[in-house]
C-alpha cells in the first residue's frame, strides 16, 4: 500500500471520528431517537384445529397486552382466567359458548381494560357468592357486552372491588342474580341489559355511585332492579313481573327516576331507606304502587304517575306494625293518582311527619271532584289521606293544573383536577316562566351534598368521578332533572424545577449547539489544509 492511500485513509478514519459526534447531535453519546413499537395482534382460536389455538385459555396465556384474541363458533368446556389488558370476542353469542363444566367462575377477570364480547357463558360452579358467569375482581375500565349469560349458579356477572366497568347489552337469565354490583364496586354504568327468569333479581347494586339506566327486567324472583347502598342513579328502567319492581332495603341519596313499573307486587318500595329521590316514574296495574316502609324517612315523591293499582297508589308505613316509630319527613306533591283501588283507595298513610304538598302544591286526585271556582289550579277543598296519620293534601290539584315542565341542563361533562373551587352553572335550562328553584345533588366522601340557587360553587378537595343531578322546579312546582359527570383528577406529581425559568434557556443551547458546530468545521478545515502542505513537502522530497 502506498504512502498516498495511507494518507488518505488517515485523513478518512479522522474525519469520520471528528464528525461522528456532530452527526450524533451530543459529543460522546448517540441516540435512538425512534424506538420501535410492537402493534396489538389478533389471535384466533377455533376447537376445531383450524385456528391459531384450539383453547382459549392456551390463546390467552400466550398473548401480550393489547392483543385480540378472536374465538370463533363453537362449545369450549373451559375456565378462563384473564390477567392481561386484551380483547375476548366470541363470533356470537348464540354459538359461541363457554361452559364451565360445574366449577369455578366461567370467566374471572382480574385486570384492567378488558373487553368480553359475543359469548354464550354457562354452567360455574356452585359454591354460593364464589361463582359467576363473569366475575371482575379488582378491574377497572373494562367492558362486558353482548352476551348472552345463563344458568349460574350466583349470578351471571359480579363486579367485586372493580370501578368504571361497563356493562351492556347483556342478557342475563336463569342466574341466581342476573347482575350484581358488589359493596367495594363504584363508578360502573349497568345499562341495555335484559334480565328475566332470575332467581332472586335482575340486577343488584350494592356499590357506590352507580348508573343503572335502559335496562328491563321482567320475571324476576324477589326484584327486578335492588338497591341497599346510596348515591347511585336509577334511570329509564323497565321493571315488571317481579315481587317488587324496584325496591331500596337500606339505601340513602339515590335517584330512581323515569323507571316504568307494571304488573309487581310493589311497582317501587323502600324499606329503611332514607333522603331518596322518587320522581317521574310510572308505576301502575300492581298490587300496590309505591310503598313505603320500616323507617323510611326524608324521601321526596314528585312527579309521578300512579294509576289503575289494586290496592293502593302509594303507601306509607302501609302496615301500622312494620314501623313501630314511624316513617316521617317525607315530601310527597304533584304526583297523578288515578283510579287506584278503583277510586276509593288512592294513598294511605299510617305515620306522622309527612307533607303531602309542598308550600301551596299538592297533588291530583281522579276520585276527587274538580271545583276550582278561582280558577288557579289549585281544588277548593282539601283531600284526606286514608290512614291513621289523619292528614291531608291541602292544595290538591285540578285537571287543567299547568304541568309544562321546564327543562333541565346542567352542563356538559367536566374534567378538572383536585382542589379546584367549581362553580356549577344552570343558565340554560329554562321555562314559559322563570324558574323558582334549582336544586344540586350528588354524593361526595360518604356524604349527600345538596347545593341551591343556579350557580353555587363547590370545592372538590378529593380526586373521583361524581354524578350530578341538577333538578329545577317552577312556581307551579312543574319539575325536570338533568344528570352529568365531573370527573376529578389528582394533581400531577411532576416537580418544580429549581430556580426561576429562563424564557430564553433554549434559545441559548441552540445558540451553543451552532457555535460548537462551526468550530468543529473550522478546526477540520485547518487539520486538512496543514495534512494537505505536508503530503506535499514529503512528495517534493521523493522527487
Amino acid at each position: 500500500m502506498g504512502y498516498n492511500s495511507i494518507c488518505a485513509i488517515t485523513v478518512g478514519i479522522i474525519i469520520f471520528s471528528l464528525l461522528s459526534p456532530i452527526i450524533s447531535g451530543e459529543s460522546g453519546r448517540t441516540e435512538i431517537n425512534s424506538p420501535i413499537t410492537r402493534s396489538s395482534q389478533k389471535t384466533i382460536v377455533n376447537g376445531s384445529g383450524s385456528g391459531d389455538y384450539t383453547h382459549i385459555q392456551g390463546a390467552i396465556d400466550n398473548a401480550s397486552e393489547g392483543d385480540t384474541v378472536f374465538v370463533q363458533a363453537g362449545t369450549y368446556h373451559e375456565n378462563v382466567l384473564i390477567s392481561k389488558t386484551i380483547t375476548l370476542v366470541g363470533q356470537g353469542s348464540e354459538d359461541t359458548i363457554i361452559n364451565g363444566g360445574g366449577e369455578s367462575d366461567v370467566i374471572h377477570i382480574k385486570a384492567n381494560h378488558v373487553n368480553v364480547s359475543g359469548f354464550n357463558i354457562t354452567n360455574c360452579g356452585d359454591d354460593y357468592e364464589r361463582d359467576m358467569g363473569i366475575e371482575l375482581n379488582f378491574s377497572s375500565y373494562s367492558k362486558i357486552e353482548n352476551n348472552v349469560i345463563f344458568s349460574n349458579y350466583f349470578s351471571g356477572i359480579s363486579l367485586s372491588s372493580s370501578d368504571n366497568i361497563t356493562v351492556a347489552n347483556n342478557t342475563c337469565h336463569s342466574n341466581g342474580i342476573g347482575i350484581v354490583v358488589r359493596w367495594n364496586s363504584s363508578d360502573n354504568i349497568i345499562t341495555n341489559n335484559t334480565c328475566y327468569w332470575n332467581y332472586e333479581r335482575g340486577i343488584s347494586v350494592h356499590g357506590a355511585r352507580n348508573r343503572i339506566d335502559n335496562n328491563t327486567c321482567k320475571s324476576n324472583g324477589w326484584s327486578g332492579i335492588a338497591v341497599g347502598s346510596w348515591g347511585n342513579t336509577l334511570a329509564d328502567n323497565n321493571c315488571s313481573s317481579s315481587q317488587n319492581g324496584i325496591s331500596l332495603d337500606g339505601a340513602y341519596g339515590n335517584n330512581v327516576i323515569r323507571n316504568t313499573c307494571l304488573l309487581n307486587n310493589y311497582g317501587i318500595e323502600l324499606s329503611g331507606s332514607g333522603y331518596n329521590n322518587i320522581s317521574e316514574n310510572r308505576c301502575f296495574r300492581n298490587n300496590n304502587g309505591i310503598a313505603l316502609g320500616q323507617v323510611s324517612n326524608g324521601n321526596l315523591i314528585t312527579s309521578n304517575n300512579v294509576f289503575n293499582n289494586v290496592n293502593w297508589g302509594l303507601g306509607i308505613n302501609y302496615y301500622p306494625y312494620f314501623c313501630e316509630v314511624g316513617c316521617g319527613g317525607n315530601l310527597v306533591y304533584q304526583n297523578r293518582f288515578i283510579n287506584n283501588n278503583n277510586g276509593s283507595i288512592q294513598a294511605v298513610d299510617n305515620s306522622s311527619g309527612n307533607s303531602w304538598n309542598h308550600t301551596s302544591i299538592g297533588n291530583y286526585w281522579s276520585d276527587l271532584p274538580m271545583i276550582d271556582e278561582d280558577e288557579d289550579g289549585i281544588i277548593d277543598q282539601v283531600y284526606a289521606i286514608s290512614g291513621l296519620s289523619g292528614i291531608f293534601d291541602f292544595f290538591p290539584l285540578s285537571a287543567d293544573f299547568d304541568s309544562s315542565k321546564p327543562v333541565a341542563f346542567g352542563g356538559m361533562n367536566k374534567i378538572i383536577t383536585v382542589n379546584t373551587l367549581f362553580q356549577f352553572n344552570a343558565s340554560n335550562s329554562y321555562d314559559d316562566a322563570p324558574i323558582a328553584y334549582y336544586t344540586w345533588t350528588f354524593a361526595y366522601n360518604e356524604t349527600q351534598i345538596t347545593l341551591y340557587g343556579s350557580d353555587p360553587i363547590f370545592l372538590f378537595g378529593e380526586s373521583g368521578n361524581y354524578t350530578v343531578s341538577l333538578r329545577v322546579e317552577d312556581k307551579d312546582g312543574n319539575t325536570d332533572s338533568d344528570l352529568f359527570d365531573i370527573k376529578v383528577n389528582p394533581v400531577s406529581n411532576i416537580p418544580e424545577p429549581e430556580g426561576e425559568p429562563n424564557p430564553d434557556d433554549s434559545d441559548v443551547k441552540k445558540k451553543k449547539s451552532t457555535f460548537f458546530v462551526w468550530i468543529m468545521i473550522l478546526s477540520i478545515t485547518l487539520f486538512l489544509t496543514i495534512l494537505g502542505l505536508l503530503v506535499f513537502i514529503m512528495r517534493k522530497k521523493d522527487f
